[in-house]
């Protein structure tokens, strides 16, 4: 499930004010975690999660709170629907879409494995096709300077335990574990219509060899033809 929120670079010396605010460790104790962001990249992070003896079935925060989370998410241009659905004890909506990019894509050997889905659309992202045999593989841009485009479709899932299978064939470990052939990212993709939309894909780990070769054009059904 995503939780958009903002990463701090906390000093060692930092952590006293939020360790005492979020009583650490009797009420909450601090976690490491991995959070994503859109330009695929996974950072190592902690957050405070509230100790099991202290859990109980629903709280409704009150308005001054959820007010105020509200108000420093949106500072940081960031949805606060999550928000709202936890407020209301409802889970959030998950993320259901993903950008596909070689056999997942429509007419190709493994787009079955998607099952049904709610829309399928020509999309693109900043990065590097490679050819590793009978499949692609994609690095995301890790700069600005590097501008070329991924061509594939943005597909939206009608189950979403969908990304369970295709970790599975995908050769995902799970975040924040060694041993992945692919990775799953998060990635922003550009759309015909000019829309940025913001989907899951899978981003080379250790599948990308030494001596494979680049695909200039970013276009795995053109550079099959």
């Amino acid at each position: 499930m995503r939780l958009p929120g903002v990463v701090f670079d906390v000093s060692e010396e930092g952590w006293d004010a939020p360790n005492h605010k979020e009583g650490t460790p009797s009420v909450y104790q601090r976690v490491s975690r991995q959070c994503l962001t859109y330009d695929g990249k996974a950072h190592d992070v902690f957050t405070y999660e509230v100790q099991d003896v202290r859990r109980k079935p629903f709280v409704p925060p009150s308005e001054h709170y959820l007010r105020i989370v509200t108000e420093g998410l949106e500072q940081f241009q960031l949805s606060s629907a999550h928000i709202q659905s936890a407020a209301e004890n409802r889970h959030p909506v998950p993320l259901d879409a993903i950008f596909v990019y070689g056999s997942l894509m429509r007419c190709e050997s493994r787009h079955s494995l998607l099952g049904s889905f709610k829309c399928a659309l020509l999309a693109e992202t900043f990065g590097t096709l490679f050819d590793c045999g009978s499949f692609p593989a994609m690095r995301l841009s890790e700069s600005t300077s590097e501008r070329s485009l991924v061509q594939g479709e943005f597909i939206r899932v009608a189950d979403i335990e969908v990304l369970k299978r295709l970790d599975e064939v995908e050769g995902f470990a799970g975040f924040g574990k060694p041993g992945s052939l692919f990775r799953r990212a998060l990635t922003e993709v550009g759309m015909g219509d000019g829309r940025i939309r913001q989907a899951w894909t899978y981003v080379d780990a250790s599948a990308v060899a030494e001596n494979v070769r680049r695909i200039p054009s970013g276009s795995w059904g053109a550079y099959g033809a």
